[in-house]
Parts: structure tokens; sequence; C-alpha cells
């Protein structure tokens, strides 16, 4: 399942009864208007908080005018051991495609992709 969203907005939700937690699903990350030392702070907060615990995977969408995040997001997410896709036109960029929060996924590594199914009796319940 693809779980995730807007980076500040999930770091912020931390110590709440709404705090993420992506065990057995796909994280889903992007944001805009961040510095990298902001992400990485984020990063570590919901990592020290557990919400990645368990996770099965990373999928990253836009990073608009967040200057270069890649290394911060190399730093902190290659030590979970997992698959990551990167450069997914999903988020605050353009183009501007869409992703089914909630939905089943899987990040394809020969092809460096997320792919899911949408339909009924594939959805998550």
């Amino acid at each position: 399942m693809l779980s995730g969203g807007n980076l500040s907005l999930l770091a912020s939700m931390c110590g709440t009864r709404w705090q993420p937690s992506f065990q057995g699903k796909i994280a889903f990350l992007e944001d805009v208007t961040e510095e990298p030392y902001r992400i990485d702070r984020m990063l570590t907060q919901l990592s020290q908080a557990g919400a990645f615990d368990g996770v099965r995977g990373i999928a990253l969408g836009s990073w608009v005018d967040c200057g270069d995040p890649y290394p911060v997001l190399r730093e902190r997410l290659a030590p979970l051991g997992v698959p990551v896709v990167a450069g997914l036109p999903v988020g605050h960029g353009s183009p501007q495609m869409s992703v089914w929060l909630g939905a089943l996924g899987v990040i394809d590594t020969e092809s460096c992709s997320l792919a899911g199914r949408i339909g009924e009796e594939e959805q998550a319940r």
C-alpha cells in the first residue's frame, strides 16, 4: 500500500494521534520550498519517531525549490535497506501526476518506477 505525502506535513504530525506509520507500506514523500537541512531534520524526526519502522520501500516525488535534496535523502533513507525510486512527477512540480494513496503499489527496481492498481478489487481495505 502507498502512504505518505508532503514531508513537512507528515513530520508535523509526529507526536499526535495522526503520526504516520509506514509499517508494511511504501512511503511516498515530496515537498516544496524546503532547504536540504530542513529535509534532513524532518526525515530524522520521522525516523526517530519510528515512522519508517517496517517500511517496504520509498517513492520520492518532486522537490520544487528545495535546492539539491538528494544527498540528504540518500543519507537518511539508504540505511533503511529498502528500494527507493526517485524523480516521480508527483507533488508540487510540473508535470503534476497523481498517485492513489491507500492503493496497493509496487516499486519495480528494473524500470525504476512505481506501479499500482486502483481497481476496486485491488484496493487495500
